[in-house]
């Protein structure tokens, strides 16, 4: 029933990633790879800036992460879940990572060459 879900609604936007607007409601986007590095870049800085401007929870599934990289290195994402190193998978599809945005109120991101670096101003994190 409507009543015991976690989620009252769900709304799946199939858009131009580089213009769509992000609200400031809690969000889960889903990527089964979809981007090459550049572009997956430029979303990643995306989400964070919005999560900068309106702090919420956000999680991020992404599936066969070619470019997990852009997450991992950033130090601005927890990986709640992902699937284990195992050379039998077969389906790229079965290999995924599931993130949580740790937000941090003072970061500047910068990048050299197509790598996500992130510098955190100095503050102490608990």
């Amino acid at each position: 029933p409507p009543s015991k879900c976690a989620a009252s609604r769900i709304e799946c936007i199939h858009t131009d990633v580089m213009k769509y607007r992000m609200l400031g409601n809690p969000l889960v986007c889903y990527f089964a790879n979809p981007f090459d590095k550049v572009i997956m870049e430029a979303v990643v800085d995306k989400l964070v800036e919005s999560l900068r401007e309106i702090p919420r929870e956000l999680y991020v599934i992404y599936l066969n992460p070619e470019h997990r990289i852009l997450f991992d290195n950033s130090g601005l994402w927890d990986v709640i879940s992902e699937s284990e190193n195992n050379l039998e998978i077969i389906n790229e599809m079965e290999i995924y990572v599931i993130y949580r945005f740790r937000y941090q109120p003072n970061y500047k991101s910068a990048h050299a060459g197509t790598e996500a670096i992130t510098e955190v101003e100095e503050e102490e994190v608990i």
